[in-house]
């Protein structure tokens, strides 16, 4: 994946926002998540990235294992093929207030800037990815800004 930086993933927070208000309050399709269901997943995603973010060591050379499982979580997101998520199911209402979550996406991304920084040396802020592995910051943001536009494609489908 191409190196992201911290303001492109806002840039891609506000284009998901756009792109789930403009079909916020219809019904889900067959089985498809609501405009506030992609959202409530969206921030629970958000929250694990800025709370998953320590300061460690650079990460030593990856096994190929992971090298493997990161080429594939980019091609899905990149194409935007749908896929069961495991880890951060939406648990709010359906009919939660949009404008509200969406105000807590923005919070959680002003923290992720924040964070951002501190200082830190990016190969120094690491985040262990569910499905990808251990990534450094940079690594994280790139999945992270991938993660926002799968969704903005995915919006409304």
């Amino acid at each position: 994946m191409k190196p992201v930086t911290v303001a492109e993933v806002g840039q891609a927070v506000d284009g998901v926002i756009v792109a789930l208000e403009s079909f916020a309050g219809q019904p889900a399709k067959g089985g498809a998540w609501t405009a506030v269901q992609t959202l409530d997943h969206l921030i629970q995603v958000h929250r694990g990235v800025v709370l998953g973010l320590r300061a460690k060591e650079p990460l030593p050379r990856r096994a190929p294992y992971f090298l493997v499982r990161r080429t594939m979580v980019g091609f899905v997101l990149r194409n935007a093929i749908p896929v069961p998520a495991k880890g951060a199911q939406p648990s709010c209402n359906p009919d939660a207030d949009f404008a509200s979550m969406a105000g807590d996406l923005r919070k959680l991304q002003a923290k992720l800037e924040s964070r951002a920084s501190e200082g830190i040396p990016a190969d120094q802020l690491v985040m262990n990815h569910p499905v990808a592995g251990p990534l450094n910051f940079d690594e994280t943001m790139a999945i992270v800004h991938a993660h926002l536009v799968y969704h903005i494609k995915r919006a409304g489908k």
